[in-house]
């Protein structure tokens, strides 16, 4: 009896090694560089910028990471408008994004080509600064947004990284938080894994 339990022991124990060693994202760190576009379409201001995202990511294992990506963008009268009448302003924004990430590996899409779709949740915090308003009559003062003005909030959303030889990592998101200024992001990004 003790031998069958010793062997059962040494079996379980070479099966979870070997599970280990297979995990290939345990441990590992990414770096990631892509675009994204920044817009609201529900709450004031409302606009629509495109910008460029840098981020890091620390993968726990082949489930679950956590990613921190910042996006700058800046905006003029093109392409915001503070509020519903159409008022109009300059100015930049900055997003921060901490976000855990929960997904399932896809296994040998193609050769050493493999995907994880998966949910994330997380805090979105955002600064930002308006320079200048276009509007003669305009309700959206700008002289009150010379300082840079600062929010958080909670950020949600959608995503998948199709990982090429272990290494190479193209992700897709989306998201969306309860920020005013920063309603929905959605961003394509080329990273790098150590």
């Amino acid at each position: 009896m003790n031998k069958k339990l010793l062997a059962i022991l040494v079996i379980s124990s070479f099966s979870i090694t070997a599970h280990a060693a297979d995990d290939k994202d345990s441990g590992r760190i990414t770096v990631f560089a892509g675009a994204s576009n920044i817009s609201s379409n529900f709450h004031n201001p409302r606009f629509s910028v495109y910008g460029g995202t840098l981020g890091a990511e620390f993968g726990f294992n082949k489930y679950a990471s956590i990613n921190l990506a910042g996006t700058y963008a800046s905006f003029d009268e093109s392409n915001f408008h503070s509020n519903s009448q159409g008022d109009t302003a300059d100015g930049w924004a900055i997003n921060t994004r901490l976000m855990g990430k929960l997904g399932y590996p896809i296994e040998n899409l193609s050769g050493k080509v493999r995907m994880t779709p998966y949910a994330m949740l997380g805090l979105a915090v955002e600064s930002y600064k308006l320079e200048q308003d276009h509007a003669a009559n305009s309700t959206f003062n700008t002289d009150d947004g010379k300082k840079i003005n600062s929010q958080a909030g909670l950020a949600y959303g959608v995503g998948a990284d199709i990982i090429i030889e272990d290494v190479y990592v193209i992700g897709v998101s989306y998201n969306r938080s309860n920020l005013d200024t920063s309603h929905q992001q959605t961003s394509l990004t080329l990273g790098y894994r150590f």
